[in-house]
Formats: C-alpha cells, structure tokens, sequence
C-alpha cells in the first residue's frame, strides 16, 4: 500500500526524476517528489563519501540536499532516501476524444480542476497518436485530445471531472478504472521507448 511519488513516464529513473523536482501524479495531495526527498549518499568533487541531509552534522551537505533538490548538482549520487506514501485506494484512467472535441472538454476540464479534491491529479493534451497501436481506427495517425488523471482515495474522486468531461463529448477511449503501478505509469502515453517528439506545456 505504499508508493513513491512517480512520474508520468515509466523510463526516467528515480534519482534524475526526484534531483529534478518531480511533477507526478500524487502532486496535488503530497507536493513534488524533490521535497520527499530525506538523504543522498554521494561522492563529491574531491573523491569523498559522503551523506547529504537535513541534520548532516555538516553545513555542506545540509546545502548539497537542498541542491539535490534542484539547485544544482554538486556530486555524484550513489543511494537515495526518499518519503513513501499510503495510497489507500488508486484509481487512474485516460480519455482521448478527436481533436475537434478540445474546445467543448478544455471548457469543462478548467471548470472540474477546481472542483475535484486534491486526491485527483490530471493532465490534458493534444497529441498526435502513432499510425497503428492499441487504438481505435478512427484515432490512429490523427491528433487526439488527451486527459489523464489518478486520484488516490478511490474512484468516486474521480468521478466529478470524468463525469463533466464525458458530458462535454462522448469520449472515443475511457480506461478509468482501480489501478496499479503499472496503469499509473501508462495513462500519460508516453512511449515504452525513446522516440523522437517535440513537445510544449
């Protein structure tokens, strides 16, 4: 029932993702992954071992886990410490629509961010989906609007914006349902394996 605070894609690795903020799905109820962060094991720039964290007996490495943090990189981490959370219930789910649907979902999408609770983090998209894959017909090769969320207390979270979005357009694709690690690391659609892409948000 524990998890850490993950990403959106299954690929990055826990450290670069953490060093470098960490915006995932259980951000609005725990905040970033960066700040679940308890102590780093390293080796600086002269060859030492040694442990950043909050009470480090040593001002440099109470400063070197800010800057792990984000700040800046002052080593080479060799383990990490990281928060768990209790997850009592997850849900998660994605929804495409074709483009033609953005302006109806975008409408009621900003409407619902405010109205569901903090157990629900969501993201909204246009992209442009591969020419074959698991995917309806009518979708493949086309650009696609994408919403994706999870919520950690249970589907009935999720319901207030999935319910909005649907009423706005009938979604082509819905696969909220109890989810896993391995669901939460698939709503986002990033590609199992690197790709060229270029993206904005």
């Amino acid at each position: 029932g524990l998890l850490g605070l993950s990403g959106t894609s299954p690929t990055v690795g826990v450290a670069g993702y953490t060093f470098g903020g960490g915006v995932g799905w259980f951000v609005r109820k725990y905040g970033l992954a960066s700040a679940a962060l308890h102590g780093v094991d390293y080796v600086d720039g002269a060859g030492q071992r040694r442990h950043a964290s909050d009470n480090a007996g040593d001002e440099l490495d109470r400063a070197a886990l800010w800057a792990f943090r984000g700040g800046a990189p002052v080593g080479i981490a060799t383990a990490v410490e990281i928060e768990l959370f209790r997850v009592p219930e997850l849900w998660t789910g994605y929804l495409l629509w074709p483009a033609t649907a953005l302006p109806a979902v975008i409408e009621v999408w900003t409407s619902a961010v405010g109205a569901v609770s903090a157990s629900v983090t969501s993201s909204l998209s246009l992209r442009k989906l591969p020419p074959d894959g698991g995917f309806p017909d009518e979708l493949l090769g086309k650009p696609v609007v994408h919403l994706s969320y999870a919520s950690t207390d249970g589907g009935a979270h999720l319901d207030v914006m999935r319910d909005a979005v649907r009423g706005a357009a009938e979604p082509a694709v819905d696969t909220t349902a109890r989810g896993d690690v391995h669901s939460l690391s698939a709503i986002h659609l990033d590609p199992p394996a690197a790709v060229p892409a270029r993206g904005t948000g």
